[in-house]
């Protein structure tokens, strides 16, 4: 039988898709090795998107079956730009106008502004993706306000992090983690969308980021 989990994946992507976002991010260990391998339906599907950063989950190896370890990956039309561990963040080109710091959970404070960031910031937007496991409590502002600003030491006119999380399906927590949105009203348009799974009560909390311009 086909997985649930599996469909709501694919239903993501496709409104994501239809919406032309700039890139789909998910939160940790969404997309498990099984989903990525070549002759999996979602990675073919997966190249429809112009990017998508996303946390990944490794089960199992020979000598531990139970076994299981977590990174991120970064796909750009489908091909993949960067798979990385969850210890240390890392950079890349997502468009001609995104530039995007991508980390799992907390490793997201080891962000550093550096000449290369900055050099690759001018005159795009720069976001720091963090891609949590889980939902934070608000002491966890702190970190990405920290992150903030050392994005906007690269570029001071338009820097943003964004927060992908899972949510507990009995959460009443309503809070935004965005932050630096304020700050680039002119390059960043947020929609905040709910999609109710099916014959289910789980639901998608989900932000649809776009891109509108470069800086100049």
């Amino acid at each position: 039988m086909r997985s649930v989990y599996v469909t709501r994946i694919e239903q993501i992507i496709l409104k994501a898709v239809a919406l032309d976002v700039d890139v789909l991010q998910l939160p940790a260990c969404a997309l498990p090795d099984a989903l990525l391998a070549e002759d999996s339906g979602i990675r073919s599907l997966l190249a429809t998107l112009p990017a998508l950063v996303s946390g990944t989950l490794k089960v199992g190896r020979s000598e531990d079956p139970f076994s299981w370890q977590a990174g991120s990956i970064i796909l750009k039309d489908g091909r993949c730009e960067s798979r990385n561990d969850e210890s240390q963040p890392v950079t890349a080109e997502l468009s001609r106008n995104l530039v995007a710091c991508v980390a799992i959970s907390s490793s997201i404070r080891k962000f550093e502004a550096t000449r290369r960031i900055e050099a690759l910031a001018a005159g795009r937007t720069l976001i720091a993706l963090d891609l949590g496991h889980h939902q934070y409590h608000a002491r966890y502002w702190r970190i990405l306000r920290q992150v903030h600003s050392r994005s906007r030491q690269c570029q001071p006119r338009a820097a943003a992090v964004s927060l992908a999380y899972w949510r507990h399906r009995r959460s009443s927590a309503t809070a935004s983690w965005s932050i630096g949105l304020k700050l680039v009203t002119r390059q960043i348009v947020i929609t905040r969308a709910i999609d109710k799974v099916a014959d289910s009560r789980r639901a998608s909390f989900e932000d649809y980021v776009d891109v509108l311009n470069t800086v100049s």
